[in-house]
């Protein structure tokens, strides 16, 4: 049984491998988490910037090519290669890494082929010079003369130069700097306490979002005696630590970092409830975004998007972003709540409740719920006059969002006052749905932003594909990206679909998923199980921990009123049946059988047991506890009631769906047929939150074919962030993150409504082949190489099916950099895209997979193929072959092996041994890869 809470001792040891060099992919695959996850946990534990990963590398890579160049000149120095290409073969490697490695040993083997009493020109000392400072700054008369033995730079000897110019005159030529002097400088001039001052000079200048690429262009306009970027790094360490120091004193929040009253009092409520870890990054993500804001640039008008986790706390992150805004002068905070009274109640009682709105005495807060009118506005002028802060939670609808725009226009010199306008759920009922005009709420939106020029405007939410794909000048494009990470102890759609699937997954069978029309006559066996496991979970916790309630159940079966009201009397009938069976029972075999099957499979997972009296004591407490709630559009209910008894199922649809909490939920059922939509099947996942510790009891009920597309948009969801992150932190915007990489989206899944957003181009990956190769005799020795490098020819030969396929396993990482980064063949060709299948490559989830890579041959021989001058290799795949040898098995055809047919998300690597048939003498290794089933989508140029 699996341990559900990490260790110091695993997050240390990610730590240190991170530290070492490792990829996030593979740490990950040697503890079973995301990439995602690996990245969260080296956060917490301090960060590692990419330049220490970065060095790192360079100095395994460093100590692997010291040992490829002793092979290399090992296999010189004793006669068995005569050739740099010899070599090459010999070691398995290309020439152009041979002569760059083996530097002035190999030629003094090989011999020179540079002409003799080359005469070098002070313009060719100036050129090397230059070049070489793009490699190393300052410069070193040891790091350029290893840039000329290394081939990397042509130019004179580093001696050669001290003969002609002397070392630092030359480099002051070339208008460089030589090591020795900026050392000396470097010595002198300043102090640690100087680079304090000018980091946090640099950081009050342009913000905590400062990005340490931008010290050196600040320094220059702003303070050109400041040291440079390097220097602060050397000095000083990392730039995050360095950010994190002058920003929050360190990993701990003090009372000089939060100033402001609002501020000091939600954190005296946080301290409370959250680890200090978690408390510190909700304010750094608030303060981030303000910075954003027309408080701190002077510019109104920017549109952010705080992206975070479904059920991840995103109430906490808004509520401080309110409470930091009203300290930094904000009057005005507008929050569209939600499409429907239950979420607007909803969330309003939160943020009332965690500002003190309603109990508090200093009259700081005054709230104005859909406001309207007249008299409203001049309340409204009359409080910000008065000093305080008006908070005016609305429904996002287009009749209250233009009465409250109406209602701001007449507020007296309103485009003066700062306002924050916050959109919870932002990529629902937000966006323009219309390709003609614009939608209603949609105009309203935009109304409302023009009647309050001094705002910034904050979307949250978990599902961001919808804004993220919009054009570069729509409305509510985001103009910036907030990343908010959950606190620890967060469960959400890795630990469920991942990392615990064993423990949580339940299967519905695919005959009792509820159809569009018909409601069901009996109660499907698997949600009478899912009841079962309900009952018995909530009995063995509610035992174990007391404080656990209220606890809970979702029943999703269909978006249809009628359906819900069919499951909620047959849900109702059961239960009955179950109290009085409950009532009777004196031994566990006298409880319904479902209860009883239920409890061993829980306890067989991980939940604690009780003794069998006590059970069925608590089986009879929680029938009689359950409240049993009807959740749709035609219910009178405006509120769930969590208060009135500890134990709640729940019956519902849409109005289930997105930004609603289920308060303790542990059993999710959810047989209704799989959005195509990756944000709407996202959002139906409420099972999500804080509950870490009550993963022994939860169960999800689902599908397989749900299951498997959830899962898919866990990879889909952790790829989306760790690539936008990464883009933008390489000085990316969203709109060319969107353009130039984009989201990687499950077999038949879309990002979200066609009528959001539109000029999508739809990359599927599939196969991609080197149809069109080279046929130069260095292409095809390359190549070959290759294979023989990665034990192909070698390999045992593998059944596939009549045919026997030599066959070798290699990671995904394997494939990208030692097969397809160094095949020798065009970028761009018929049915190959070199950039493409790199990409999709180093995007897949789990690096450390292994994959097979098959030689295609008959019996030995090359492959013969129709070739055309144009297009190259026609039919490179054989087709199916029905024939069986031997009483075995059919051929399936090439598209199909490698376990393809059977799973179209696997990837598998060919190599095709072919000659033409103009040709047949000469043959050669061609490429194919199967990247999956997935798909890359980007933003398209609009028309």
């Amino acid at each position: 049984m699996r341990n559900w809470a990490t260790t110091q001792d695993r997050d240390r040891q990610i730590y240190e491998m991170r530290l070492s060099g490792a990829r996030l992919e593979a740490i990950g695959h040697a503890f079973g988490l995301t990439r995602e996850r690996i990245r969260q946990i080296v956060g917490q534990m301090g960060g590692v910037d990419r330049e220490d990963v970065a060095a790192a590398r360079s100095a395994r890579r460093e100590a692997e090519e010291a040992q490829l160049r002793d092979r290399i000149l090992a296999v010189v120095a004793t006669g068995l290669a005569r050739s740099s290409a010899q070599a090459a073969t010999m070691v398995g490697t290309d020439e152009a890494t041979v002569r760059r490695l083996g530097g002035r040993a190999l030629t003094t083997w090989l011999g020179s082929t540079r002409p003799p009493r080359t005469r070098w020109a002070a313009s060719d000392v100036i050129g090397a010079l230059r070049v070489a400072a793009t490699y190393e700054w300052p410069l070193s008369r040891a790091a350029y003369q290893d840039l000329v033995d290394t081939g990397e730079i042509e130019g004179p000897s580093s001696a050669r130069i001290e003969q002609l110019h002397g070392w630092a005159a030359a480099c002051e030529l070339a208008g460089i700097e030589s090591s020795r002097r900026r050392r000396r400088d470097y010595q002198s001039t300043w102090t640690d306490d100087d680079l304090w001052h000018f980091a946090r000079k640099y950081i009050e200048h342009c913000g905590s979002t400062a990005p340490f690429h931008g010290f050196d262009v600040w320094r220059i306009e702003h303070a050109p005696d400041a040291p440079s970027s390097g220097v602060l790094r050397r000095r000083l360490g990392k730039w995050n630590g360095i950010r994190r120091t002058i920003l929050f004193e360190g990993d701990s929040m003090s009372e000089e970092t939060l100033t402001g009253k609002e501020s000091l009092r939600l954190d005296e409520q946080l301290v409370d409830r959250m680890d200090d870890e978690s408390r510190v990054r909700v304010w750094k993500s608030v303060i981030d975004i303000l910075e954003r804001g027309p408080q701190r640039t002077g510019v109104g008008g920017q549109t952010g998007l705080a992206l975070g986790y479904v059920q991840s706390g995103k109430t906490t992150s808004i509520t401080a972003l309110i409470a930091a805004a009203a300290d930094q002068g904000y009057q005005i905070i507008v929050a569209l709540l939600g499409g429907t009274n239950l979420l607007l109640d909803q969330n309003k009682d939160r943020l009332e409740s965690a500002l003190g709105t309603q109990s508090r005495k200093d009259y700081r807060w005054v709230t104005e719920v859909n406001p309207s009118g007249a008299a409203t506005a001049k309340r409204i002028g009359a409080r910000i006059e008065g000093g305080r802060a008006v908070l005016i939670p609305v429904l996002k609808h287009a009749g209250r969002l233009n009465a409250l725009a109406s209602v701001l226009d007449k507020v007296p010199e309103i485009e003066r006052v700062p306002v924050l306008i916050i959109d919870d759920e932002a990529d629902q009922a937000s966006l323009n749905t219309s390709s003609t005009a614009e939608s209603k709420t949609y105009e309203a939106i935009r109304i409302l932003r023009s009647r309050v020029p001094k705002h910034l405007y904050v979307q949250y939410t978990a599902t961001p594909y919808a804004p993220l794909m919009l054009d570069a000048d729509d409305l509510l494009s985001p103009d910036f990206v907030e990343f908010l990470e959950p606190g620890n102890g967060y469960t959400g759609g890795r630990e469920f679909f991942v990392e615990f699937a064993d423990q949580v997954i339940r299967d519905v069978p695919l005959l009792e998923e509820q159809p569009a029309k018909a409601p069901p006559l009996e109660l499907p066996r698997s949600l009478v199980a899912a009841l079962g496991s309900f009952v018995a979970g909530a009995a063995l916790l509610v035992q174990h921990q007391p404080d656990a309630a209220p606890v809970s159940m979702l029943i999703h079966s269909t978006q249809r009123n009628d359906v819900q009201e069919r499951y909620r009397f047959l849900v109702e009938r059961e239960l009955r049946k179950w109290r009085t069976a409950a009532d009777t029972a004196v031994a566990v075999t006298d409880l319904p059988e479902s209860v009883g099957k239920e409890r061993t499979v829980l306890t067989e997972r991980g939940a604690p047991d009780v003794d069998d009296a006590m059970f069925i004591d608590k089986v009879r407490w929680v029938l009689r506890e359950t409240s049993l709630w009807l959740v749709n559009s035609t219910s009178a209910l405006n509120k769930v009631e969590w208060n009135v008894t500890p134990v709640h199922i729940l019956i519902g649809g849409n109005k289930l769906d997105r930004g609603f909490t289920v308060e303790g939920l542990t059993v999710t059922y959810m047989n209704r047929p799989p959005s195509t939509q990756v944000d709407t099947l996202e959002q139906r996942a409420r099972a999500f939150g804080y509950r870490r510790d009550q993963l022994p009891y939860c169960q999800f009920f689902a599908t397989k074919r749900s299951i498997r597309s959830l899962r898919d948009i866990v990879f889909t969801e952790y790829d989306l962030r760790a690539q936008l992150q990464d883009h933008v932190d390489a000085g990316g915007t969203v709109h060319s993150w969107a353009r130039d990489v984009g989201l990687m989206l499950p077999e038949g899944m879309k990002p979200t409504r066609d009528v959001v957003v539109n000029q999508l181009d739809y990359l599927a990956l599939g196969w991609s082949s080197v149809r069109l190769p080279r046929l130069n005799t260095a292409s095809l020795a390359t190549n070959r190489a290759i294979a023989a490098e990665i034990g192909l020819f070698d390999a045992p030969p593998v059944d596939y099916g009549r045919l026997l396929l030599r066959t070798v396993d290699i990671t995904v990482a394997e494939v990208l950099e030692k097969v397809v980064a160094r095949w020798s063949a065009d970028e761009y060709g018929p049915s190959w895209r070199l950039r493409d299948v790199s990409e999709a490559l180093a995007r897949h989830h789990d690096q450390e997979q292994r994959v097979p890579v098959i030689l295609m041959e008959d019996d030995g021989r090359p492959r013969l193929r129709k070739w055309d001058v144009e297009t190259g290799f026609v039919n490179l795949f054989q087709g199916r072959d029905n024939v069986r040898s031997n009483g075995g098995a059919a051929y399936p055809g090439d598209r199909a092996i490698g376990n393809i047919a059977d799973d179209s998300s696997s990837i598998v690597v060919q190599i095709h041994r072919v000659a033409r048939r103009d040709d047949p003498g000469t043959e050669l290794l061609t490429l194919a890869v199967h990247l999956g089933d997935r798909k890359i989508v980007r933003k398209g140029a609009t028309a």
